[in-house]
């Protein structure tokens, strides 16, 4: 997943989301990715961690846009 399918998911589950609902909104979008990639969900930890400029941590497992 890139940095932009991120925010477009956590756009459309309103902005925060814990991790299991973005894991199971990719699922949805992006089946056939995720059949590819069995790391696909620490793929998706490792960019929300590493943009704090698009993404900041809630609480532990959730996450929402940057402002």
């Amino acid at each position: 997943m890139s940095r932009k399918s991120e925010i477009r998911i956590l756009k459309a589950l309103g902005g925060t989301a814990s991790l299991d609902r973005i894991y199971a909104a990719v699922q949805n979008r992006a089946p056939e990715k995720v059949a590819q990639n069995p790391n696909w969900a620490a793929k998706i930890r490792q960019t929300v961690n590493s943009h704090p400029d698009s993404f900041k941590s809630v609480e532990r497992g959730v996450w929402a846009l940057a402002a």
